[in-house]
């Protein structure tokens, strides 16, 4: 997957994600206009039922993320939707070509097409893998944010170009009650005490 961003005092402004194996392109411009949601009519993935937190995570940055997820959703149903991580893996198997899209921008896209409530990423993440899903779905009302509810700043003249605390990601879902949730269920503490002990 490509993906391209172009910044504006520091925002995403522009957002460009083309998969040139499948010619799927999604755009934005905050504030302006943005490309439609169309689900893949191939994709194998079921769109979400309601009642259950369908929650899609980094398949190789998954981190301690389930073992969280199990004790914070004991008296809730909830299904884990997992996907690749960031770049691309090519795997021959039995002479044939295998290509996984492993990107943050294929994640933002499930969230966006409804295939998950929102996506979870728990383990360090450089801006430059965020920036362009981040104008994706600040173009479509959606929010991405670190678990710490801060927004993300895209400074040029910042020299730590790594997010450090977290990120959720997510369209219709309300991400203040995740946040707040994910605070009540002390699985913020729980990440960042791991992040210290490390």
């Amino acid at each position: 997957m490509v993906m391209l961003c172009i910044t504006i005092e520091k925002k995403p402004t522009i957002g460009i994600l083309y998969a040139p194996f499948t010619n799927k392109l999604i755009w934005a411009w905050v504030g302006v206009d943005h490309s439609p949601i169309k689900r893949d009519e191939n994709s194998l993935l079921e769109v979400h039922k309601p009642g259950i937190d369908e929650i899609i995570l980094s398949r190789s940055h998954a981190g301690h993320a389930h073992e969280i997820l199990k004790n914070i959703y004991r008296d809730k149903q909830y299904k884990i939707i997992p996907a690749a991580g960031s770049g691309l893996l090519f795997s021959f198997i039995f002479h044939r070509l295998s290509i996984y899209f492993k990107y943050l921008g294929y994640k933002t896209v499930q969230v966006l097409e409804e295939y998950a409530d929102y996506y979870l990423h728990i383990t360090p993440i450089k801006k430059w893998d965020v920036c362009a899903p981040d104008a994706i779905l600040r173009a479509n009302h959606g929010s991405i944010t670190t678990l710490k509810n801060q927004t993300i700043s895209y400074d040029h003249k910042d020299k730590n170009m790594l997010i450090t605390d977290g990120l959720l990601a997510t369209y219709k879902r309300n991400h203040n009650d995740l946040l707040k949730f994910f605070e009540a269920t002390n699985l913020t503490k729980h990440i960042f005490q791991k992040k210290k002990s490390r």
